[in-house]
């Protein structure tokens, strides 16, 4: 068959699974972000997504895409049958209907998790693979923070992971990801070494900005990509917060030389056991986040990252821990954002704007870790929560807060809190913007975010401060009650580094 008459599938399934959230992630909740079906998926052709890439790349290689389904959500508790049901079915469905396909290529998160399906992607992998045969080349992009199992890398050609945490390269990795498709296509064959060391965590967590260990990795990995026989060394760190054997950082090395591509997996596999040095596990509480704050001197905001309940780990975004700090501490200048509370964003909306009331924020989901705040506070303002992301992150895609409200605790130099129906993490400024709030003009930005919001935000900060005020995404692993992780495994159990 020709080039130019080459037909590839591409679709893409994302979510990122906290296993420790009680509120299963139901089909509306993909509002946060996007689920697109068909032809809808050309909506994505010029953002920073997968999708995109895969675009770009299939025009340049002449090939004609058959759209499947785009679907992405915020990371959160596990997937609900009916929705993993209707979107597995609806993604078989498409691809039957489009039979027979040359090639798919696949945007996964690499750690979603459902009710009934702890490995659902190699699932959803494996369902693709039994519709299209052991012929037909699979490549699927993954997040850096993927948990990887065996039967992933089995039913797949190739697996490829992001570079970059913040993760601004969503679109570069569909293109490579794009480009592997292509060598499988032109006759090139793969086979893959996984190995995954006894850590859930390595590498400060895979930040590379600001660069750290994991930059040194990458710029290896791309070295033995140089080699002959190898096509692709995909490093992922893990999402700790999954209660799942096979969570914790992995390599996949793939390429035509199976002895040379598991050397080296197994290089990377040391590599990861040598550098646990750098995984912080111990963080400030809110109270000494706070004070050592409002003691830093000069202009620029300092952002407060409030990790431990970051949507981006799948937490429900509903703690007030540090938001009671700061009002304990009487700061000013200050907002919080966000805090997902539907009853508060309700009760706002009744009072209407300009008014004054009582709410009580947050500690709707965990009481016992995160107990609600009540406050008096000024309606702000309203909104419907839409806006578009100008980047770095997520460049040029509509995501969705839901019906949110813009508090006001004491003056109008006080503290201002962003109140929303859904749990998302703060990564772009126009966040802030819709509530009519321009980040480099605030003094404090206590932001529900880990390393995500520094793409954005640490360009316009005077510092940058990493808070467990407590939650589901804490880094104190050990408290979190796993019962289907494999064991040992650090930090709860001590490594063996002979």
């Amino acid at each position: 068959m020709s080039r130019q008459a080459r037909r590839v599938a591409i679709g893409c399934v994302m979510h990122e699974t906290n296993s420790f959230n009680r509120r299963a992630t139901r089909l509306e909740d993909f509002g946060t972000r996007y689920l697109l079906r068909g032809e809808e998926l050309w909506d994505l052709a010029h953002t920073n997504t997968e999708i995109a890439g895969f675009l770009d790349e299939a025009r340049q290689q002449g090939w004609q895409t058959v759209p499947l389904v785009a679907a992405t959500c915020a990371p959160s508790g596990p997937l609900a049958q009916e929705a993993w049901s209707e979107l597995l079915a609806d993604l078989l469905a498409r691809l039957m209907a489009a039979a027979p396909v040359d090639g798919v290529l696949l945007g996964l998160h690499g750690a979603m998790m459902t009710e009934s399906e702890p490995d659902a992607e190699a699932v959803l992998l494996e369902s693709i693979r039994n519709a299209v045969g052991e012929n037909t080349p699979i490549v699927a992009t993954l997040d850096m923070h993927a948990n990887v199992s065996p039967r992933m890398v089995a039913a797949s050609d190739a697996l490829v992971a992001y570079r970059s945490y913040p993760h601004v390269d969503q679109f570069d990795t569909g293109r490579r990801g794009a480009q592997l498709l292509a060598e499988r296509l032109e006759g090139a064959t793969f086979t893959s070494a996984l190995r995954q060391p006894a850590l859930l965590d390595t590498a400060a967590h895979g930040r590379t900005s600001p660069p750290g260990p994991m930059n040194e990795l990458l710029a290896e990995a791309e070295a033995f990509e140089a080699e002959p026989g190898i096509a692709c060394v995909s490093l992922q760190i893990g999402f700790p917060w999954s209660d799942f054997p096979y969570a914790g950082p992995s390599v996949v090395v793939s390429g035509s030389d199976p002895q040379r591509c598991a050397a080296v997996a197994d290089f990377f596999s040391r590599r990861y056991e040598a550098l646990i040095h750098t995984v912080e596990l111990d963080y400030p509480d809110a109270k000494q986040a706070v004070a050592e704050a409002m003691r830093a001197p000069g202009e620029g905001p300092v952002v407060l990252a409030d990790f431990a309940d970051n949507p981006s780990g799948g937490a429900y975004g509903d703690s007030p821990m540090l938001l009671r700090a700061l009002v304990e501490a009487k700061a000013t200048r200050t907002v919080f954002a966000t805090l997902c509370d539907e009853c508060s964003v309700a009760r706002a909306e009744a009072l209407g704007v300009g008014a004054h009331g009582t709410f009580t924020l947050g500690g709707r989901w965990a009481p016992e870790l995160t107990p609600p705040m009540e406050v008096e506070a000024e309606v702000v303002c309203l909104s419907d929560g839409l806006f578009t992301c100008e980047g770095p992150m997520w460049t040029g895609t509509r995501q969705s807060l839901g019906p949110s409200a813009r508090l006001r605790i004491g003056g109008v130099d006080d503290i201002d809190v962003i109140v929303t129906s859904r749990a998302l993490a703060v990564t772009d400024r126009n966040l802030l913007r819709l509530f009519g709030i321009e980040p480099a003009n605030v003094r404090l930005l206590a932001l529900k975010s880990r390393n995500h919001c520094r793409a954005a935000f640490a360009p316009l900060a005077q510092s940058y401060q990493l808070v467990d005020a407590g939650g589901i995404a804490s880094m104190r692993l050990a408290s979190l009650p796993y019962r289907q992780l494999r064991r040992p495994v650090w930090p709860l159990d001590p490594i063996d580094h002979e």
